[in-house]
């Protein structure tokens, strides 16, 4: 396994998780890598910490690079492409820049990186 992508989730939250991995299940696809990505969800009702549940995600990770996802965040349409270009670098870290915003207002520019 390649990929792992670890996503922490709330019972009440299983509309926005279902979306979710329909569209990265689609990149997936769209990327001809599914034999190389893994989807773990670890869900709730709110009695673990997020550091604990993401602990317990990355336990069950059998991927040579893991990435998390907020079941409440949109990926953009080339996020599984872009991952795996820079797996094939064989690279150290995949940093991430994005636009966020909240409810479509607000767009500030943020930067995930091993600089920081």
């Amino acid at each position: 396994m390649k990929l792992s992508i670890l996503i922490a989730s709330l019972s009440t939250r299983s509309a926005q998780l279902a979306c979710l991995k329909e569209e990265l299940f689609s990149q997936i696809v769209q990327c001809g890598v599914m034999d190389e990505v893994e989807i773990i969800t670890e869900i709730d009702n709110g009695e673990i910490t997020i550091g604990a549940k993401r602990n317990l995600l990355l336990s069950k990770a059998t991927g040579g690079y893991v990435c998390f996802h907020d079941d409440d965040d949109v990926p953009s349409s080339s996020y599984v492409y872009k991952i795996f270009e820079c797996i094939k670098t064989g690279c150290d870290n995949c940093s991430l820049t994005g636009i966020i915003t909240c409810d479509g207002s607000g767009h500030e520019f943020f930067e995930h990186s091993i600089k920081y």
